[in-house]
């Protein structure tokens, strides 16, 4: 039996740079210079500074939930779109990415960082069932087991 590899490995390849993003660490300083010498709007150390302080969260959670996300859509594939398989397989990475944290110096992991990363992962596969849904309809089913996209066969007419 040939195993077929080539479907993880964009899954793989992302996993490998959430895995290096994670072993390194850029204090404020370096952020700042880089931001003030290099961004593409010119602003003063005190000026990005204060924007970093009220702003960061937005960035550094925002940039867990995006990774996550991401992660999550390219393991659709070789998880055979199986919805729950992908999101317990997103989630474990996650929780293991931050237990892997805990080992790099002036770093941490955080359980509220996997709780983030969870928004990441549900939103793709909440828009990956809404899709399923939308692509196959008559799969669709009530609580009671009718099927919302009405009878299969024509029944009698009363």
């Amino acid at each position: 039996m040939q195993i077929r590899t080539h479907s993880w490995r964009p899954a793989i390849m992302w996993m490998a740079i959430i895995f290096a993003t994670s072993c390194t660490v850029i204090s404020s300083q370096q952020l700042t210079q880089a931001v003030t010498t290099r961004g593409p709007v010119h602003l003063t150390q005190a000026q990005f500074t204060s924007f970093w302080d009220r702003y960061w969260w937005v960035f550094v959670k925002g940039d867990h939930a995006c990774e996550y996300a991401l992660l999550t859509f390219l393991l659709i594939k070789p998880l055979k779109s199986n919805l729950p398989r992908v999101a317990l397989f997103a989630l474990a990475f996650a929780a293991s990415d931050e237990f892997h944290q805990t080992f790099i110096p002036h770093r941490g992991g955080r359980w509220t960082d996997v709780a983030i990363d969870c928004i990441g992962i549900t939103l793709v596969c909440l828009l990956a069932r809404v899709r399923r849904a939308e692509a196959f309809p008559s799969t669709q089913t009530t609580s009671s087991g009718r099927s919302l996209a009405g009878p299969q066969t024509p029944g009698p007419a009363r």
